[in-house]
């Protein structure tokens, strides 16, 4: 790759996991997804943090899930590799999930992750009446169709 383009100082480099999925329809389910978006929130953080440090193998690196259809989805896992260090950036990625996995967070990591979830509900709130109705629409839709837990609904 470095010999293809000798000026190239990154590449991307992914790893996607297949996994069973349904929209939740229930307020456990919500809770439990809000959980792992919570924790790919930390994730997120803990990756930018070092991806700021000159040594690391990645310069951007991220972690999420995507639903396929209404049973199957895939948890991502990426980086914005240094070229030539591909495999330590992914490697680094999967040690960081690791390290959450064992160990958990912080207290202060979640508060972090709290305090920008209020500020964006609360932003969202001060431009409620602006927002696409499709986001409605597709909630809606959802629940009917996938039997997605709503807000509201019992």
């Amino acid at each position: 790759l470095s010999q293809a383009d000798p000026e190239r100082t990154e590449s991307s480099i992914s790893l996607l996991e297949t996994t069973s999925w349904r929209w939740p329809s229930d307020e456990a389910g919500i809770k439990a997804l809000f959980t792992e978006d919570l924790a790919h929130d930390i994730l997120r953080m803990r990756l930018a943090d070092l991806a700021r440090r000159p040594q690391t193998p990645f310069v951007a690196a991220g972690v999420g899930y995507e639903d396929l259809n209404r049973v199957q989805g895939f948890r991502t896992y990426g980086a914005r590799a240094r070229v030539g260090r591909e495999l330590e950036a992914l490697e680094a990625v999967l040690a960081e999930v690791r390290r959450l996995e064992l160990h958990g967070v912080h207290e202060s990591e979640l508060d972090t992750v709290r305090r920008d979830r209020l500020d964006g509900a609360r932003s969202w709130l001060q431009t409620e009446d602006h927002a696409p109705s499709s986001e409605a629409t597709d909630e809606i839709i959802r629940h009917f169709l996938d039997d997605e837990w709503m807000a509201g609904s019992s």
